[in-house]
């Protein structure tokens, strides 16, 4: 899960698959960086957590709120205490 993360955030300019399903924003409204982070972060701070590097998770766990304050999937795992 670590690597995962690290290789999302280590890519995240990059935009993903392109076919059905795929969010379609109008030119120059979509930050990919940001919308990429989002979820590398979040998977991040469970890895950490979940190999007990409780400081590291709670770096990431303030970055991640610095760019998503009230993302819905975070908010899911604080609300449960795991992050």
């Amino acid at each position: 899960m670590l690597r995962d993360a690290q290789e999302r955030l280590a890519n995240r300019e990059r935009y993903g698959y392109f076919g059905v399903g795929m969010p379609s924003p109008l030119p120059f409204e979509s930050d990919i960086e940001r919308r990429n982070s989002i979820p590398a972060l979040l998977i991040k701070a469970l890895a950490e957590k979940g190999l007990g590097r409780d400081a590291d998770s709670a770096r990431t766990v303030d970055a991640l709120l610095a760019l998503d304050p009230e993302g819905q999937p975070f908010a899911f795992f604080r609300t449960l205490g795991i992050l």
